[in-house]
């Protein structure tokens, strides 16, 4: 009679577990030897892939924390440089013909009021306005922090920057605020550009509100 297939395992094992008594080894004894090596393979993989994506993550928070302390740095407590944020910061829509108007009628009253000006206690190239022991404007000469034109600051009563001309004896921008929001820039050729419009090419717009803010602080 032919030997079934079950007949036919059962010899092998027979003859392997008779070779492997032999050589003082068990047939179980191979076979639990062969799957912890194969699990061995496996823990290391799972162990190099957890350790190339740990070392991705942390090159990666490296970078964004840096990004986020040299952002945290440049800017005032009440500006973002997202646009969009500092647009829903306002409970109500601005509208930029009557704040331009307000913004003139307190630099001219400003301007009648104030006297002569105050050396900044550190840099001679910054001079400081006051009204009523007020900071009212903050004056910085060509050539401060290495920047070829002069800046001027005017804050409101609550020390908001409100309005900055950037000048040379040539070329002149000014630039109008709201709650740190960028609402009115006319650049050196008359341009004017509105809230809600092409804002993006005013390129003073983060320095004018990272140095004014950083000047009053140091004399407050």
């Amino acid at each position: 009679m032919e030997n079934t297939f079950s007949d036919k395992v059962a010899k092998t094992l027979t003859i392997l577990a008779s070779v492997c008594t032999i050589s003082g080894t068990s047939i179980w004894g191979i076979l639990t030897y062969l799957n912890s090596k194969t699990d061995e393979k496996n823990e290391y993989s799972y162990e190099v892939s957890v350790n190339e994506d740990t070392t991705e993550n942390i090159g990666k928070d490296s970078a964004d924390n840096f990004l986020i302390d040299t952002v945290d740095n440049f800017t005032s407590d009440n500006y973002s440089l997202n646009s969009d944020v500092q647009i829903e910061k306002n409970s109500e829509v601005i509208n930029v013909e009557d704040e331009v108007k307000r913004i003139k009628n307190d630099y001219y009253n400003i301007q009648n009021q104030k006297g002569e000006p105050y050396q900044h206690p550190i840099n001679t190239d910054v001079k400081i306005y006051y009204v009523l022991n007020r900071i009212v404007s903050i004056e910085v000469a060509n050539g401060y922090n290495d920047i070829g034109y002069s800046r001027t600051y005017y804050f409101d009563e609550e020390g908001k920057l409100y309005f900055s001309f950037v000048f040379d004896k040539k070329r002149e921008n000014r630039l109008y605020f709201k709650n740190d929001i960028l609402i009115r820039y006319i650049d050196e050729n008359g341009e004017i550009y509105n809230l809600y419009e092409n804002l993006e090419t005013c390129t003073w717009y983060e320095l004018v509100l990272y140095e004014s803010y950083e000047l009053l602080k140091s004399v407050n």
